[in-house]
């Protein structure tokens, strides 16, 4: 499941992006699905993830940043024990 790791903070961010540049165009309605919409799915993809925990660390390189010689460095999603726990109260609810 870590290829849903980059959604996680991207659905929101993108919902975010959106609600600030044309939150005026749109309606009540469509302002609350998109808010509410995209934090309850960022929680689907918490959910997908925790249940396919087996206790090791998942990672996914998103994009290389920088690379020289056998230096690199890129933008990475990583999730651990604690970061776990974490998103399963903040996206999750409990």
């Amino acid at each position: 499941m870590t290829e849903l790791l980059w959604l996680i903070p991207a659905l929101p961010l993108a919902s975010a992006t959106l609600l600030i540049f044309a939150g005026r165009l749109l309606g009540p309605r469509w302002i609350a699905t998109l808010g509410v919409g995209s934090v309850g799915a960022a929680g689907i993809c918490v959910l997908l993830t925790i249940l396919q925990w087996q206790g090791l660390p998942l990672q996914q390189q998103l994009w290389t940043w920088i690379a020289v010689g056998v230096l690199s460095a890129g933008v990475r999603v990583y999730i651990d024990g604690v970061s776990r726990g974490l998103l399963s109260v903040c996206a999750g609810g409990g």
